[in-house]
């Protein structure tokens, strides 16, 4: 039973920059879709006999609700609705938070304390993705995580030195959000391209404030890639990006595209200037489904999407290749607040080291198409079955 926490009024209450947000308690209540699940023998066949253990923690009851939000892969609700969902099985209630952040705005709410909050909401748990997020927090890779880190160092002791009466030489101001203060050089101050995936943890933990913590990511992948249809590739010979430039008709070809994707300077910008051709017409469309129907009906030739979207597979998709690596590697990585209580943590970890690339992809047919089954049940029931 959903507890009537007196933190749970606040929350309801709190508005990130004066934004309405929505948000859904969830409740333990029986698997209404197991029958739909049972039926789907095909699927169900790969299911693991054993299942990871999520042990009740007798005082999990007992704590406020836990507030989580899930950027950059909104259309993906079902990952959010596992960890609530392992979260719930240990004893905890959560909240899912469904508002439109700034990674800025959710920094801050991430180092608001339920006890002390005064302005704005707080959150305990944000899903993020760690390339983007590191790009941003350091203006495109043109402030170094290094000299971020440092400034934040130097603002933080000369904040003690000021509670201790002590004056300290002036240093530059940093920004308790993601994005630095400091004004940007010319030239980036790091090549993320060169980075492994670690190397974008590690230096993310440099980036955001210490009172946040990073924990482990998905052992998944969320790269965004630009797909076409099996009979657009064998007609056009297009398999690869590298191939586009010299299509005869590739100025006419029209684009499936996310805005983020289409404007980010690390998305269709810096693919244009590695494989040197001219982008035609842009639909901007924020529906993975749609830009999969468009391209299918051939009122689009190219849509992007992400490498676990079973729509790929499903629809027999062609991947177009990426031989200058220009397209980055995403991680979906839980960001915490440094006070969650261990068997939170601990219950976040499982989670993450369970959800591979098959199981996103499980959970994302299983809660899409014609008849899907609602993120909450699909949820439950994987992570009584999970996939081996």
């Amino acid at each position: 039973m959903v507890s009537n926490h007196p933190h749970k009024t606040c929350v309801n209450r709190c508005d990130i920059s004066r934004r309405t947000m929505q948000h859904r308690t969830l409740q333990r209540r029986t698997l209404l879709g197991a029958g739909a699940l049972l039926g789907m023998g095909a699927l169900l066949s790969a299911c693991a006999e054993t299942k990871p253990s999520y042990t009740p923690d007798p005082s999990a009851s007992a704590y406020r609700p836990l507030n989580l939000h899930l950027h950059g892969v909104e259309d993906m609700p079902i990952i959010a609705a596992v960890y609530a969902q392992a979260l719930i099985a240990v004893g905890y209630e959560v909240i899912i938070h469904t508002g439109t952040y700034s990674r800025e705005e959710y920094t801050r709410a991430l180092q608001n304390s339920e006890e002390t909050n005064t302005e704005g909401a707080s959150l305990d748990i944000v899903l993020d993705l760690s390339h983007d997020l590191l790009l941003e927090s350091t203006q495109d890779a043109k402030l170094s995580p290094a000299s971020i880190a440092s400034e934040r160092a130097a603002a933080s002791a000369s904040a003690s030195a000021e509670a201790a009466g002590v004056t300290l030489k002036p240093s530059p101001s940093v920004s308790t959000g993601p994005t630095p203060s400091a004004s940007p050089s010319s030239s980036s101050a790091f090549n993320i391209r060169a980075m492994s995936s670690s190397d974008i943890i590690n230096a993310i933990k440099r980036v955001l404030p210490e009172n946040i913590s990073v924990q482990d990511a998905l052992n998944a992948d969320f790269d965004e890639v630009l797909t076409v249809t099996s009979a657009f590739s064998t007609v056009s010979g297009i398999n690869s990006l590298a191939q586009i430039a010299d299509y005869p008709q590739a100025a006419g070809l029209r684009y499936e595209l996310s805005s983020s994707y289409a404007t980010s300077s690390y998305g269709m910008d810096a693919i244009t200037k590695a494989y040197k051709f001219t982008v035609g017409s842009v639909v901007n469309d924020s529906n993975p489904a749609d830009r999969v129907a468009a391209i299918i009906s051939g009122s689009a030739q190219i849509a992007q999407l992400r490498s676990v979207d079973p729509a790929i597979s499903d629809n027999l998709l062609v991947t177009l290749a990426d031989p200058q690596n220009i397209q980055m590697r995403q991680q979906l990585l839980p960001l915490t607040r440094a006070q969650l209580p261990a068997s939170a943590r601990e219950t976040i970890a499982k989670v993450s080291a369970t959800l591979d690339n098959n199981n996103i992809t499980f959970l994302l047919r299983l809660t899409g198409g014609a008849n899907p089954v609602s993120t909450e049940d699909a949820a439950k029931f994987w992570l009584e079955h999970p996939r081996k």
